[in-house]
């Protein structure tokens, strides 16, 4: 009963979806109106992002499942091929931007996918530090349970003390009395 509004913000606060998928902690975007304003401002950057692959696959002469929209933390969202379409992206070169090549393909860019990115990121970076401030206040409301923790963990300790004495009671070759 003591650590139940404990766990109210906890479910009202951590996104556990995510937790679950990922093991990662994140807020969710309705507790905080500035998350909630950049969470919307991603969305909106990541289905610009998501139209504008139609757009480059038509352009380079690719059908769509040809080129793949990917994103990883060092070169943001791009765009790759196969090694084997790697020659028609060749005759564009102009007007795209390689980022990188290795065997699973080339990854690419063009000018509005670079700019989309930019944006992407720089709302990404100000939606984490956001969320960091976020995680700082709850994390300092949960420095005021320190002392029912303390209790719950003693608890535990002496639950995990009397299991251990019941499991060796168990398995003990000659039975146990007391």
């Amino acid at each position: 009963s003591k650590l139940e509004k404990f766990v109210d913000l906890v479910e009202t606060t951590i996104d556990m979806a995510i937790v679950a998928s990922d093991n990662m902690f994140v807020v969710k975007a309705e507790f905080d109106d500035e998350l909630m304003k950049l969470g919307s401002k991603k969305s909106e950057i990541k289905a610009d992002i998501d139209a504008a692959l139609a757009v480059v696959a038509r352009y380079v002469g690719l059908d769509q499942k040809s080129v793949k929209l990917e994103y990883t933390n060092q070169h943001g969202y791009t765009y790759r091929v196969t090694m084997k379409d790697e020659k028609i992206l060749r005759k564009k070169q102009s007007e795209l931007i390689i980022v990188d090549t290795n065997k699973t393909g080339v990854r690419f860019r063009d000018r509005k996918l670079d700019q989309l990115n930019r944006s992407f990121q720089s709302v990404n970076s100000e939606f984490e530090e956001q969320q960091k401030y976020v995680l700082k206040e709850i994390s300092e409301v949960t420095c005021g349970y320190a002392s029912i923790f303390g209790e719950v963990g003693h608890l535990v300790s002496q639950l995990d003390c009397l299991v251990g004495f019941s499991v060796a009671a168990v398995v003990a070759p000659i039975p146990y009395a007391r």
